[in-house]
């Protein structure tokens, strides 16, 4: 198939599957016809098609495979007929406009909910659209499983909770969210993870996230310790660390103004000293160290009066 000069696609009848990779890289492909005939959609079959708007997947396909529409960045929805009965990996990754997967009601193996794609019992998460509308999620308390690449290229995505529920998460589950500033964890027992969950691109770089992990009291040392989660350089037990104190003595002061500037100084970015989340120890963070100091203080006189 061409790469460019295509912009519409009708299948023929007589197809049972659309194979590995038939529209690699399409971008000029706009919309795609597929007809009843066909059961199953291969590996990366429509691959980076970042052109394509529209596709209607008919009640006969039974299996859509791993990265089928993986950077088909034009795509704004999709619905998974009844029909369909295995999902790959990554069948949405990096669709940066997609805002909803919808699952027809009478499929017995999958559902979605507010437009993410889970098994239908609700314990695994295949797939969070990337447009979806807001910058948090919250995952659902019936997950146990958060699937390989589920919120992959979520760029848009700056704050995420996983539920205790939670028993293992897929390889590159979070990879390339590099909007992520914050994870809340709720898993009392920490896991070992792949550090590939939480990587990003940075220039071509693969990082860790600069994200900070909250965490239930009374486990980061747990967390320090657990592969995985102990790349997060910022760990903090939820309820325990007021906004700007970088130096844990659990006060806003001007030993945490102190504090940043030594980091400033010896120049090694230390990202526990990065109050305001946006990856840099610098002035800005100081300025926020300030501004909760002011807000502290009119608190106080407040209750005083």
């Amino acid at each position: 198939i061409p790469a460019e000069p295509l912009f519409r696609s009708s299948i023929p009848n007589s197809m049972t599957s659309i194979g590995y990779s038939v529209f690699l890289g399409c971008r000029g492909l706009t919309s795609v016809t597929i007809p009843n005939s066909v059961t199953s959609i291969g590996n990366s079959a429509f691959l980076g098609c970042s052109g394509l708007t529209s596709v209607t997947i008919p009640n006969s396909v039974t299996s859509i495979e791993n990265g089928a529409f993986y950077g088909c960045s034009g795509l704004t929805s999709v619905t998974i007929p009844n029909s369909v009965m295995s999902i790959g990996v990554n069948p949405f990754a990096f669709c940066s406009k997609l805002y909803k997967i919808e699952v027809q009601s009478g499929n017995t193996q999958y559902t979605s909910l507010d437009g993410v794609l889970f098994t239908k019992d609700m314990t695994n998460i295949i797939a969070y659209p990337c447009a979806k509308q807001g910058n948090s999620y919250s995952i659902p308390n019936s997950v146990t499983s958060i699937g390989k690449h589920a919120f992959e290229g979520c760029s848009g995505l700056t704050s995420v909770t996983i539920p205790n529920s939670v028993t293992s998460i897929g390889d590159d589950a979070f990879r390339n969210c590099s909007g992520l500033k914050e994870v809340h964890s709720q898993i009392e027992q920490p896991f070992a993870i792949y550090e590939n969950v939480f990587l990003y691109n940075d220039n071509g770089s693969n990082k860790f996230t600069t994200a900070t992990l909250y965490v239930p009291r009374g486990t980061k040392s747990k967390y320090q310790a657990t592969d995985g989660w102990k790349n997060f350089t910022k760990i903090v037990e939820m309820g325990d660390q007021p906004k700007g104190d970088v130096n844990g003595d659990q006060a806003v002061d001007v030993a945490d103004i102190a504090t940043v500037i030594s980091v400033m100084a010896k120049g090694n970015n230390d990202l526990s000293s990065d109050v305001n989340g946006d990856g840099v120890v610098d002035v800005a963070d100081i300025a926020t160290i300030i501004s909760e100091m002011a807000a502290r203080a009119r608190m106080q006189n407040e209750a005083e009066e």
